[in-house]
């Protein structure tokens, strides 16, 4: 439960930060949608990388590296969403 905690929170900080980056460009995301897509995106990142990472990094740090998965994901699906609305 803590590590889903943790991936939320790493979604919601990539969006929200992703949200003020690009806050002066056209086509913009508001900083609520912003944060939403980087949840799922973390989430899903999260996930997926809990499935494949042992296969990659083996037993035991998989944990860890999924929060640099999820922050990577977060921000591709925070990208892909502004590109969407566009």
């Amino acid at each position: 439960m803590g590590l889903i905690i943790i991936w939320v929170v790493i979604g919601g900080a990539v969006g929200a930060a992703v949200s003020s980056f690009m806050e002066g460009r056209g086509g913009s995301l508001n900083l609520a949608w912003s944060v939403v897509a980087g949840i799922v995106g973390a989430l899903i990142g999260g996930f997926v990388f809990m499935l494949i990472g042992t296969s990659l990094v083996g037993p035991g740090p998989e944990f860890v590296v999924s929060f640099l998965a999820a922050a990577i994901l977060a921000f591709i699906a925070v990208i892909a969403a502004r590109a969407i609305k566009r």
